[in-house]
């Protein structure tokens, strides 16, 4: 009964915050997002798994069925156009012969269910923005407070051992005394590190713009507090992303002055807090040559080739790495994974849907060049940096489309990104998404 009360309250409560406004429904959808992995963890019942999609199909039912959206730019016709196909192509596959139905509706979800929020990106406004900002830096501080608290009295009190929590109690490699790597609230670490990194371009852009005392220290405050986070999390990988983003933010010249003390001063707290914590300093494992080429291995080799010419097609939706329940697993015919996204979309979509992922990313990376003088300039060239590392990063890793909320956020920010600053600044197309009983044709959302 309480997984079900969640599972109406996830529902309903995003669906009433989205009617007020984009960046509420937004703002509902992170907060379930955040807590889904403790709640998932301590409230049994199969309703649980769902918190997540409830709150998403909530806000895709507000924005893209109980209102319209009136942005008839050319560049929101091309990713409108993009996010499409990359819809559609799965979305066929199921019709196929391969795999079980219900297999292959659960590869259907985990291919396509988050793309979406790409149209949601393009809708963001500049004071959507800084408000969203505000949101997600209030949501690290808590996140970050949660993991302490697991740093100090361990993580067993908030995650009971179990089916649901077996990847968390297998991350027990931290320290010379394997100690588990801390998850917060998350599902798993890497879930909770990857949520705080892709945070850091919004929270430093809207620092930088923020004239309010109170809500830059809010956001400064976050932004120390997120990278901390990172190193809490033990995740080699986002370390050496949280690394390159820091070189680049200092060497490519696009710091505001004023601000440059401000971010030196945060390097050199968290360089203190983390070379005196020995539980902080997983990350330098990256500089064992021998380790990082056997794990890199695992996921670029050979086998991938071998697997194309195998499965042309592809082996069908959800037999390729998509996280699938484990009541449907003994469904699935000849199963194969490797841990690589590239590979898993191969594997599920056919080399077409390989292909057509490969080309939107090439577009997305050419067609988000920001302009130098935009308001979020800071923000569009680290977003651009770190969205391209992230789809860099599934050729070692699969999950790039599923992590909660991370996968939601990471395509929020892809969809932005593309437009340009002047679709950004068109007063005719808003986000305030305006209450009131139907009918609804009238409305205009951004």
């Amino acid at each position: 009964m309480t997984a079900l009360l969640l599972l109406a309250a996830s529902f309903l409560g995003t669906l009433i915050a989205s009617r007020r406004s984009l960046v509420a429904g937004i703002a509902a959808v992170c907060a379930t997002g955040y807590a889904y992995g403790v709640i998932r963890a301590n409230v049994p019942g199969l309703a649980t798994h769902f918190l997540f999609d409830a709150s998403v199909i909530a806000l895709y039912l507000s924005q893209f069925v109980l209102a319209r959206w009136n942005d008839r730019s050319p560049e929101a016709g091309r990713l409108g156009l993009w996010v499409g196909v990359l819809v559609l192509w799965p979305a066929l596959l199921v019709l196929m012969p391969g795999q079980d139905l219900l297999v292959q509706l659960v590869g259907l979800r985990g291919n396509v269910f988050l793309v979406l929020f790409l149209l949601l990106g393009a809708r963001l406004r500049s004071a959507d923005l800084q408000k969203l900002a505000i949101v997600l830096g209030v949501l690290n501080l808590l996140a970050f407070a949660f993991a302490v608290v697991q740093f100090i009295f361990g993580v067993e009190p908030f995650f009971p051992p179990g089916p649901l929590t077996e990847l968390i109690y297998r991350s027990n490699d931290v320290g010379p005394q394997g100690q588990l790597r801390i998850p917060s609230s998350f599902p798993s670490a890497h879930a909770f590190a990857a949520t705080m990194l892709i945070s850091l371009p919004l929270l430093a852009g809207a620092m930088t713009l923020e004239k309010r005392r109170a809500v830059q220290f809010l956001l400064s405050a976050s932004i120390l507090c997120s990278i901390l986070a990172i190193f809490l999390a033990s995740t080699r990988l986002y370390v050496v992303m949280l690394a390159g983003l820091t070189a680049y933010l200092f060497f490519s010249g696009k710091v505001f002055q004023r601000y440059r003390t401000r971010f030196l001063l945060m390097v050199g707290v968290v360089a203190l807090v983390v070379f005196s914590q020995e539980r902080m300093q997983r990350f330098v494992s990256v500089f064992d040559v021998g380790l990082v080429t056997e794990r890199v291995g695992w996921s670029i080799n050979r086998s991938f080739l071998d697997l194309a010419a195998r499965y042309p097609l592809g082996n069908g939706l959800g037999a390729g790495g998509t996280s699938v329940p484990h009541f449907l697993e003994d469904r699935i015919r000849d199963r194969v994974i490797m841990e690589n996204e590239y590979a898993r979309i191969m594997l599920e979509q056919g080399m077409g849907g390989l292909l057509l992922w490969v080309a939107f990313i090439v577009w997305l990376m050419v067609r988000s060049r920001p302009k130098a003088g935009e308001p979020w300039e800071l923000s569009r060239r680290m977003f651009r940096v770190l969205i391209g590392a992230q789809f860099a990063a599934g050729l070692i890793g699969i999950g790039l489309f599923t992590a909660i909320p991370q996968s939601a956020l990471l395509f929020l920010f892809a969809g932005w990104i593309v437009m340009p600053q002047r679709a950004l600044r068109a007063e005719a197309v808003r986000s305030q998404v305006r209450s009131g009983p139907r009918p609804l044709a009238g409305r205009v959302y951004g």
